[in-house]
């Protein structure tokens, strides 16, 4: 047998479609997910224990605080703890922006040298994940005042409203620009541009992937401080950044479909084996 013929009989075991590639990386190279799970939650540290903290001042808040002081208390620590909060989400995206690099090198099968790479996503990327993470601190802010202010009264579908529109549409948009950033040399608000464009074109598809990708924000709603706690590191490590592979490979079909069939045609099911591509 040539060396020829024995290329292409290993190729044969190669993944032929997205959905192959991700499990056989999946169970294959489960370690290295843990690895890119790890790395990604020390970006995120900082961000958990300002969590952390507020969770445990409010908790304690009616020891410490006259009865008749606390919802004014409760409004002005909580907007400086949401304030902090989008200080501290800037390191976690520089984190998702190295994360969603090694990403793209692991899916499409190039050599993949972790911590170079990691910082490569960084440096090339990092300053539109931080404005996406900055936006981010900004929205929780605004709509935890919103919430906040409500309770004086009552909360109507109204007051929920910006939680919808979060939900239903500006998370789909940001984390198809996590990959189109990560895959293409664009600009910020060509970016939203495109997403904007794809969402409305697969939402059908995307609406229902991006609200499997949001299922973790339920975690916000455990009731036991503690077991919320284990179960965020327990989802950072271990499951996100298999959702976030997992996330990458539906967007590299959905541009192959809308962009790379037309513009970049070198793209298109990159990463995987098919006939045509025999010797």
């Amino acid at each position: 047998m040539s060396l020829k013929d024995v290329l292409m009989q290993d190729e044969r075991h190669l993944p032929a479609n997205r959905k192959e590639l991700f499990f056989d990386k999946l169970f294959v190279r489960f370690g290295f997910f843990l690895k890119m799970g790890i790395s990604l939650f020390l970006f995120c540290l900082p961000y958990f224990i300002l969590m952390v903290i507020k969770d445990i001042f409010f908790i304690y808040m009616g020891d410490i605080v006259p009865e008749q002081e606390i919802d004014a208390f409760a409004r002005s620590y909580g907007f400086l703890f949401d304030l902090g909060g989008v200080v501290l989400l800037v390191p976690a995206a520089l984190g998702l922006a190295g994360t969603f690099r090694i990403i793209r090198q692991f899916a499409w099968g190039n050599g993949c040298f972790f911590v170079s790479d990691f910082k490569t996503g960084i440096r090339t990327n990092g300053k539109f994940f931080s404005v996406f993470g900055i936006m981010t601190g900004i929205f929780l802010t605004l709509n935890n005042l919103n919430l906040l202010a409500s309770t004086e009264t009552s909360v109507s579908a109204l007051t929920l409203m910006p939680v919808f529109l979060a939900v239903l549409f500006l998370i789909p948009v940001m984390l198809l620009c996590f990959a189109q950033i990560t895959v293409y040399n664009t600009t910020l608000a060509g970016s939203l541009r495109d997403c904007i464009w794809l969402y409305g074109r697969t939402l059908p598809k995307t609406l229902p992937a991006a609200l499997v990708m949001e299922l973790p924000l339920l975690l916000v709603f455990i009731s036991v401080p503690h077991t919320k706690y284990e179960a965020t590191v327990v989802f950072a490590i271990v499951i996100l950044p298999v959702m976030l592979f997992g996330w990458f490979l539906y967007c590299c079909g959905v541009f192959d479909k809308y962009i790379n069939a037309k513009s970049y045609p070198e793209l298109v099911d990159k990463g995987l084996f098919k006939e045509k591509q025999r010797y």
